[in-house]
């Protein structure tokens, strides 16, 4: 039987390349952030991140011969925090919001009781890192499909108390302080499972100078779909711009379908006129990124 190994510490050269990626991704295109778009409650970047805490990496997936996964949880704040790990279950519906549930719909399988982690409680000191190790137990006979759980990073406060020093008698105020917390999903396929996507449903929406792309991704398969959906403009002077990307869009099993919406920055020379919007979602996770599901729409 294999069990959980110690601890370790992460080096500062890993470390150093982390941050430098999250600054990459900080310098990206813009994502979907207009007034009426889909909130994502799943961090859509390769770090996920609530106040001064940074999470890395936001997905993990146990398939073929995986068995065991890490994931970084890192203090960037000045003041020593506590965080409390444990698995939730999230249902994401077609345009991407998602809400906590506990119990599992049609098509639903849930992953926590086929995983082990350690720890489930730290305190991490400021700027310091914690590793938090995961590990795969399938029982005999576990159904061919595909399992998700969402692994969730909660910071629990401190409370601070006052006390009324003119008064005869002590008394203690209790301060209410929000708890935040950030969550990854932890996905298990067991057995031989495909999918495929499609494309439909292209538009654009100008609102004063915000233009938005919308798109719509079909899903078929017992497999859930992840990627990243690149928007490119084909002018008629023969040369493609890329307009708007936005990493990391899943479809999770059950869902048929999701509808993306994408801001698009449209440099100040380029009229949207005759040509064509291309969009492109690939597999992000494949070697070489290969393509999932294409669409376009040409404008007169």
């Amino acid at each position: 039987m294999n069990k959980l190994q110690p601890l370790r510490p992460i080096s500062a050269l890993m470390l150093w390349c982390l941050l430098a990626v999250s600054a990459l991704h900080h310098s990206a295109f813009p994502q979907d952030t207009s007034k009426n778009a889909p909130t994502p409650s799943i961090p859509d970047s390769l770090f996920g991140g609530f106040s001064d805490v940074m999470v890395a990496p936001t997905r993990i997936v146990f398939e073929n011969n995986i068995r065991t996964a890490e994931v970084m949880l890192m203090n960037r704040g000045t003041k020593t925090g506590t965080y409390r790990i444990g698995f939730t279950q999230i249902r994401m519906d077609e345009f991407g919001k998602t809400k906590e549930i506990i119990m599992a719909g049609p098509g639903e399988r849930f992953a926590d009781s086929l995983i082990r982690f350690t720890p489930r409680q730290v305190i991490i000191e400021p700027q310091k890192t914690q590793v938090v190790r995961l590990q795969l137990r399938k029982p005999a006979g576990l159904a061919e499909g595909e399992y998700r759980s969402h692994l969730r990073f909660q910071s629990i406060p401190q409370v601070e108390t006052a006390s009324d020093s003119g008064s005869k008698e002590k008394t203690t105020s209790i301060k209410l302080i929000p708890v935040y917390g950030v969550s990854i999903p932890v996905i298990v396929r067991n057995g031989t499972l495909q999918s495929t996507g499609e494309m439909s449903g292209i538009s654009l929406e100008t609102l004063d100078t915000i233009t938005t792309l919308t798109v719509v991704i079909s899903r078929t398969g017992n497999k859930s779909l992840y990627g990243e959906l690149q928007v490119d403009w084909n002018g008629s002077d023969g040369k493609t711009v890329t307009l708007g990307r936005l990493r990391n869009v899943s479809i999770y099993v059950p869902n048929g379908s999701r509808t993306v919406r994408v801001v698009l920055f449209v440099p100040p020379q380029i009229i949207l006129k005759h040509g064509i919007i291309s969009v492109h979602y690939v597999n992000s996770e494949a070697e070489g990124k290969p393509e999932i599901a294409s669409g376009s729409m040409e404008i007169q």
